[in-house]
């Protein structure tokens, strides 16, 4: 019974370990999908937003964005941009919002350029709805680090979804509206716990009208038409591809069979590894076992000594008849 029970055990750990190592590596078929088509183009936004609607599985994404800002400062640059974006979920049509944040460049107070500044990129929620470790905030972000590779750093946008966990304000009908956006930027710079040093005036700081902070770059007069990100509400879950012509909708994404040599080589190598060890957790020992008893046996056989050999020679028997006639 006890090894029935290890048995339906190993099947669950096995089973488990699975589906984590077939999700690693469709990571990594995302990840050389990264680096093959978006990692070198950030800065072109066809591109790069053809690439997240191809690792997000978006439905789609609005071509011209609902709010966009760039920058004018002589040492601090970005551009920052708000699309209205559609996801699907279990086979439910969702409305959201995608923050898009790149054109970066950064020059330090000595005039010097900093590579490959790391940004946190915020949005304040007018309530907590935002599910972040089980609680529930106003403050949804995500930090960028283009030195890292996918999808350790995964890209510099914000998703927010009308939907329970982001924008829904629990037990009720209604939804968080977005307040306010700052964007925040570090130089690599780390504190003794490891975390990033922000600059203490931030990159941007976009509001309807002034919080009282610094930054390099500020907008007191930011505002959201919410209507703009509710394509579901006035055209139904399933838009007509009129519909996505007309609205400016873009649903082309990339092709991930390209890299999909990547599960199967990961796959093969975790099943040649579940092979070997289910081989010597559960039949070692026994094929072991029948190896040794056939070669106890083949050195302790009884030779067989009582075998009668045949005569070289043999006398020859002679029928009756022919032994009168030589007797004569």
């Amino acid at each position: 019974m006890l090894k029935w029970i290890l048995r339906f055990f190993y099947i669950m750990i096995v089973s488990v370990a699975t589906l984590y190592v077939y999700g690693s590596a469709n990571y990594g078929r995302l990840e050389a999908y990264y680096e093959a088509y978006m990692a070198d183009e950030i800065d072109n936004d066809d591109v790069y937003l053809t690439g997240i609607n191809t690792l997000m599985n978006l439905a789609y994404y609005k071509q011209d964005p609902v709010y966009s800002y760039t920058s004018a400062s002589d040492t601090h640059n970005l551009k920052l941009s708000v699309y209205a974006i559609g996801i699907q979920n279990e086979g439910v049509y969702l409305d959201g919002i995608m923050i898009f944040v790149n054109e970066l460049d950064v020059i330090d107070g000595e005039g010097n350029p900093i590579e490959n500044p790391i940004i946190k990129v915020t949005a304040h929620l007018s309530d907590k709805t935002y599910n972040l470790n089980d609680e529930l905030v106003d403050t949804p972000s995500i930090v960028f680090d283009s030195t890292k590779e996918f999808p350790y750093s995964y890209a510099p946008t914000l998703f927010l979804v009308y939907a329970e966990d982001y924008l829904l304000i629990p037990e009720t009908n209604t939804y968080a509206m977005i307040e306010r956006i700052s964007v925040s930027y570090s130089d690599g710079t780390r504190d003794e716990s490891g975390q990033y040093e922000y600059d203490t005036t931030w990159l941007l700081d976009v509001a309807n009208g002034d919080p009282g902070e610094a930054a390099y770059n500020k907008v007191t007069d930011f505002t959201l038409d919410e209507t703009s990100f509710r394509l579901t509400e006035i055209y139904g879950e399933e838009l007509t591809a009129e519909e996505i012509t007309t609205l400016g909708l873009v649903t082309d994404r990339g092709d991930l069979k390209e890299f999909n040599g990547v599960i199967v080589k990961t796959m093969v190598i975790y099943t040649l590894i579940v092979m070997a060890l289910t081989y010597v957790l559960f039949f070692h020992k026994y094929i072991m076992e029948k190896v040794r008893e056939k070669k106890f046996e083949k050195e302790h056989a009884v030779p067989e000594t009582n075998k009668v050999q045949d005569a070289i020679f043999q006398d020859v028997e002679y029928p009756t008849e022919d032994k009168d006639k030589k007797k004569k």
